[in-house]
């Protein structure tokens, strides 16, 4: 999921071409994921009490803080333009560390290792590409910002490798 979500982008499309992809595909593996761990480890729900309890909290509190809050609610459950972080967004995020801690107690973690090394590769050559200004991809800046959107994003990946 997060090699998915770290390379996908659509620069010939969208107007926004990477956030919005990326969300999208967020949300999509998110569901599948979520489906995924209630459908098989669904003894699990109440042994993890604690997270699960959690979890839901933080979820309810997004909820009441969307319900409640009279800002633009658009921008609440999307995020503002460029970011996406919004509801939707952190709700996939809490999905997600629930399906992390419950499979990840039968998984090795030396397979995400090698699936971020690879992922590290493309992301290198890319920006090498970038670097070198033989991009395929007219982008409207000419940061090398691989797929990641951001320079920011770009050194705090560059950091983790």
């Amino acid at each position: 999921m997060g090699a998915v979500v770290t390379l996908i982008i659509n620069p010939w499309t969208g107007y926004d071409p990477i956030n919005v992809i990326k969300m999208g595909a967020l949300t999509a593996i998110a569901a599948s994921i979520f489906i995924f761990v209630l459908s098989q480890y669904q003894s699990y729900l109440l042994k993890d009490k604690v997270v699960v309890i959690l979890l839901s909290a933080i979820i309810l509190n997004l909820l009441i803080s969307l319900v409640v809050n009279e800002r633009n609610r658009r921008q609440q459950i999307w995020g503002v333009w460029g970011r996406n972080t919004g509801v939707i967004t952190y709700i996939c995020f809490c999905v997600l560390l629930f399906a992390a801690t419950v499979i990840g107690r039968n998984f090795r973690f030396d397979s995400i290792l090698k699936v971020f090394n690879r992922v590290s590769y493309f992301i290198i050559l890319y920006l090498v590409i970038q670097i070198l200004e033989i991009d395929p991809v007219n982008w409207s800046l000419t940061q090398a910002i691989a797929t990641l959107g951001n320079i920011n994003f770009v050194s705090a990946f560059l950091g983790f490798v």
